[in-house]
């Protein structure tokens, strides 16, 4: 007579059941750690820029911007919010009615620099960028440790036009995506 086992699951099934817990654990720690602490734990060999001027700067992407790019159409509403930096909203919208994406961004002053924050409805992680170099009509943000995108840059072309330029890696490729803006507010 056989005698029933109570390892209803062969031994691979078992190890791979406990490597994706962990990996999840891993994953769950990982986002759990503070925004604060990845954005003081950062430190590039840059100077950190004055914390006055970038936001003088970044006062040029305040208001509502469109890019029509034929079938999809990107569009970005900036605001200043109450801690003294900049809260934004984009959305890509296909054909006019279906979305593809909306991300949530801030660029918010810390003691270790100036920080552009990503949030999509795609992905959960909130990726911090620093502010690596302004002018009077540009700012460009980087984190070298993510793959896509590495670097996004702001420049107002004219009072009513803001080009982004978005750089970045996936595997061995380089790639880009450039996006032109139109006021619309």
């Amino acid at each position: 007579m056989h005698k029933p086992s109570h390892n209803f699951l062969s031994r691979p099934v078992r190890l791979i059941l406990m490597a994706v817990l962990v990996i999840a654990v891993i994953i769950i720690v990982v986002a759990t750690t503070s925004l604060k602490e990845k954005f003081e734990s950062w430190q590039p060999a840059e100077e950190k820029p004055e914390l006055s001027e970038p936001f003088h700067a970044a006062q040029m992407l305040i208001g509502d911007w469109r890019a029509d790019k034929g079938i999809q159409e990107v569009f970005e509403r900036w605001s200043e919010n109450a801690d003294g930096g900049l809260s934004g909203q984009g959305v890509a919208v296909l054909n006019g009615a279906e979305t593809l994406f909306v991300e949530q961004f801030t660029i918010t002053p810390t003691d270790s620099g100036v920080f552009y924050t990503a949030e999509s409805d795609m992905a959960d992680v909130i990726v911090p960028f620093r502010l690596t170099v302004f002018t009077e009509n540009s700012l460009m943000f980087e984190n070298p440790e993510h793959e896509w995108p590495r670097r996004i840059i702001y420049k107002l072309l004219t009072e009513d036009s803001l080009h982004a330029h978005i750089e970045g890696v996936s595997g061995d490729r380089h790639l880009e995506a450039d996006i032109f803006f139109e006021r619309t507010d």
